[in-house]
């Protein structure tokens, strides 16, 4: 099977990992890379072996060695290059959170064909050993899912040492704050492993921005969340909860749970913590008590999930499997994420259409 020749757009911190990656990777050739910023993109692409460096994103659009693109690009940006993308008829692999609000993510849609479309949101759902997991699931191992309960504070560093980038948690630049940032994750984490099986229909949502008395954490302009927290029923009567902050007056924490009426999942998102990775499965007994079977403990490389997603996108291309997260999923979750900021707004439930 021939490589994908794959060109990424942007070259900042995101766009250097992907580089990497695709320099890595058995089914990918890394055919371009650009940036508004010459001598970033020099940098990035001399460092991976990049077969072409650009300045102007139309010499990427134009190159016929060019299969597939990355975008790397802040949200404020991506959505008008990746109809670009698509309408020079490349295959198209969109850094997350996918868009900044449903239209759009539609957009899109409407300009793929059959052209691969995928969304870096799947990022920690690359690791090998979650297809078992995923499997586990399907097989009813749970039983009828009740809850699914995402928790993951980020505490407070303190304040940064320069000024905090101004697109980070901004509606304008990046659709939203820590919602979009983390929560993304942890919508296509959850929902991914159980088969996008789950069908949220209303949310409740209150969200808060950084505390005024907390200085160098956010951009002075910023007017998005720091904290969020959403009940999401689902059309089973299933229930999603989760809770997202950062620069908060709480100690790190996380929490990821797949509770049903037979047994729960315990699991682990990221895997840049000490000691192994492990995922817990609580069984209820019949004729006895509570019951705790270790699923998987193993230590995990965690960088290897910035390869994850472009790797399955070559596959994809090649092979014309489903990518690992859709536009479909995507849009799924943006409708989850609009959802969560009309309630916080609006003070009550949304429905999703």
């Amino acid at each position: 099977m021939q490589p994908v020749r794959i060109a990424i757009i942007g070259c900042g911190v995101i766009g250097n990992l992907h580089a990497q990656w695709c320099n890595k990777a058995e089914n990918i050739t890394l055919e371009a890379v650009c940036d508004i910023s010459s001598e970033l993109a020099e940098k990035v692409g001399k460092e991976h072996n990049a077969k072409k460096i650009y300045a102007d994103i139309n010499d990427v659009l134009h190159d016929d060695q060019v299969e597939g693109v990355i975008l790397a690009l802040p949200a404020n940006l991506r959505a008008k290059f990746a109809v670009s993308v698509l309408k020079a008829g490349k295959h198209l692999l969109t850094e997350k959170p996918v868009a900044r609000c449903e239209a759009e993510v539609q957009e899109l849609i409407d300009n793929r064909g059959d052209l691969v479309v995928a969304v870096c949101s799947s990022r920690y759902r690359t690791f090998p050993f979650l297809e078992k997991i995923k499997q586990f699931i399907a097989e009813g191992n749970l039983g009828e899912i009740r809850v699914v309960h995402i928790r993951g504070i980020g505490g407070d560093p303190g304040p940064r040492d320069k000024e905090p980038p101004i697109w980070r948690v901004s509606h304008e630049y990046n659709g939203g704050g820590i919602f979009v940032n983390w929560g993304c994750y942890d919508l296509d984490y959850m929902l991914g492993l159980t088969g996008w099986t789950l069908k949220p229909r209303t949310v409740l949502a209150q969200t808060w921005q950084c505390p005024a008395h907390l200085p160098m954490r956010v951009h002075e302009t910023s007017d998005a969340e720091t904290h969020a927290v959403a009940l999401i029923q689902c059309e089973s009567g299933a229930v999603i909860n989760i809770e997202r902050a950062e620069y908060v007056a709480l100690e790190a924490q996380t929490t990821w749970q797949i509770i049903g009426d037979k047994g729960s999942l315990r699991l682990q998102l990221t895997h840049w913590q000490e000691g192994p990775t492990e995922i817990f499965f609580d069984k209820a007994n019949p004729d006895g008590k509570l019951t705790t079977e270790t699923l998987f403990s193993e230590d995990v490389e965690d960088g290897i999930n910035h390869g994850g997603p472009a790797i399955d996108f070559a596959n994809a291309i090649r092979t014309g499997a489903a990518p690992r997260t859709s536009l479909e999923n995507g849009l799924l979750m943006q409708k989850i994420t609009d959802a969560v900021y009309k309630s916080a707004r609006e003070q009550r439930a949304v429905v999703i259409d």
